[in-house]
């Protein structure tokens, strides 16, 4: 699990990786979190670009940015 340069980021699931931002919590076995603020990669493989507030729950779920965007469907893909 790894939280690169940031401030208050949690990476606990295994294989997890926050590469920046801030307040960002990566739970999902295998998720990512490129940076951004308060984002939240929870599903199984599930990736958030960037951008504040956004939440991909799914299992293969992806945001790519934005605000307060969702991807709650496994596979969804929220641009």
């Amino acid at each position: 699990d790894s939280a690169g340069q940031s401030y208050g980021n949690e990476a606990s699931g295994l294989g997890t990786v926050i590469s920046g931002g801030g307040g960002n919590v990566a739970e999902g076995p295998g998720s990512v979190i490129s940076g951004g603020d308060l984002n939240s990669a929870t599903g199984e493989y599930s990736t958030v670009s960037g951008g504040n507030e956004n939440r991909a729950s799914g299992a293969a779920a992806t945001v790519s940015g934005g605000s307060s965007r969702t991807a709650g469907a496994n596979s969804q893909h929220v641009p």
